[in-house]
């Protein structure tokens, strides 16, 4: 009788081991399953696709390629000849930008460097304005916006009019209006990622 108790007692502790080894074998089969799924859902929600007139900014690996700005209006200054800017010139340039099917929301950011960050550039950056869109001081001279998936829905695209001003100061030398080194004027860093909720916080500094 004793023998048979001891085997009854062995059978039930390996029996015992036997269903905790085949519980975490399937909680770690599922969180296997569980990572798989999420990695794929990622993936198959991040399509943005987004033009700054017109032109295609964001490539098929996610990288955003530079912003070219070629249209400036420069207001008329009585002092300077036709063809030249001068100190004291002010200057505007309109970006539309068009999310044209883009399958996700998105929350972009344009970082001016100009005079006032780089002594080196030429003209100060003094305003932005929005139609069909808001956008908030986020930074220095950063400026940050949203497209919604509402807005991307409806076709709606975000018009941009940006402002500058060559300040005028001792020993500056006018510009042509035509030059093509528009680095030395100023420089635009943008960046634009899906949006996810995450709130726009004013600029306070």
């Amino acid at each position: 009788m004793k023998k048979s108790k001891f085997l009854s007692f062995k059978h039930i502790y390996l029996f015992i081991l036997l269903l905790c080894l085949a519980y975490i074998g399937s909680k770690f089969t599922f969180s296997l399953y569980e990572s798989y799924a999420n990695t794929d859902i990622n993936g198959d929600i991040s399509d943005i696709k987004l033009k700054i007139n017109n032109v295609n900014i964001v490539n098929n690996t996610g990288d955003i390629s530079d912003v070219v700005v070629t249209d400036i209006t420069w207001t008329a200054v009585s002092h300077t000849r036709a063809g030249k800017i001068s100190p004291g010139a002010s200057g505007t340039f309109n970006l539309r930008l068009d999310p044209y099917g883009s399958q996700v929301a998105i929350i972009y950011k344009f970082t001016f460097v100009d005079k006032t960050i780089d002594p080196d550039k030429i003209l100060t950056f003094t305003n932005i304005t929005a139609s069909n869109g808001t956008v908030i001081r986020t930074g220095i001279n950063e400026y940050s916006g949203i497209i919604s998936l509402n807005d991307i829905n409806n076709g709606q695209t975000i018009a941009l009019n940006i402002d500058f001003e060559y300040v005028d100061e001792e020993d500056m030398e006018p510009f042509t209006e035509d030059s093509e080194n528009l680095d030395d004027f100023f420089t635009i860093n943008f960046d634009a990622k899906q949006y996810n909720g995450e709130a726009l916080v004013p600029y306070t500094g």
